[in-house]
């Protein structure tokens, strides 16, 4: 949970935070652990996965993400049907998936989800920080339904954890590389 105040009771500004993003930021966190909830339901019941919020099961995550990105209608015969989902019906899919992958680097990592973005140019939307380290894990997720193993978790996570100091944290002997599903 945030700490909006010092031990004197005054505002204590926090990177990513404000008294005008606060109601913002607390709805969000409280939508994405909903949607991370589904995720789990569904990992388990449509694909046989168990998703329990640690780090480890990143590579199951990984797994339904590859299902799902070899399931949905691709090619030019899905073209010429207008069978292509569009980036809306993606970014659909990946929402609750996008909010699992953030919920684990939230209880593990000490990101937390805000509505706003450093860089000012950025429209609101689902971001985490941690210090100075902005990340968007639901458009992570939409570009590795979208473009496929080229865009692993495995990649991303082990990306995340080197900026942030805590890639030896990791066995990474256990998950598999993109692609060897």
């Amino acid at each position: 949970m945030y700490r909006f105040h010092d031990e004197n009771g005054l505002w204590r500004e926090t990177p990513g935070l404000d008294r005008h993003t606060l109601k913002a930021d607390e709805s969000l966190a409280y939508g994405m652990g909903e949607l991370a909830a589904r995720a789990v339901a569904d990992a388990g019941s449509y694909f046989g996965e168990d998703f329990d919020y640690s780090p480890a099961s990143l590579p199951a995550l990984d797994r339904v993400l590859y299902i799902i990105y070899r399931s949905k209608p691709s090619g030019i015969l899905a073209k010429l049907k207008g069978k292509l989902l569009s980036e809306d019906e993606i970014y659909g899919m990946a929402m609750q998936w996008g909010a699992y992958l953030g919920e684990v680097l939230r209880l593990h990592h000490g990101f937390s989800w805000t509505v706003r973005h450093s860089v000012d140019d950025f429209d609101e939307g689902e971001y985490m920080f941690r210090d100075s380290l902005y990340i968007a894990p639901l458009s992570k997720v939409f570009k590795r339904l979208a473009d496929g193993p080229a865009d692993d978790i495995k990649s991303y996570y082990y990306m995340l954890l080197e900026q942030s100091g805590d890639q030896d944290s990791v066995d990474w002997g256990s998950w598999p590389d993109a692609g060897e599903h």
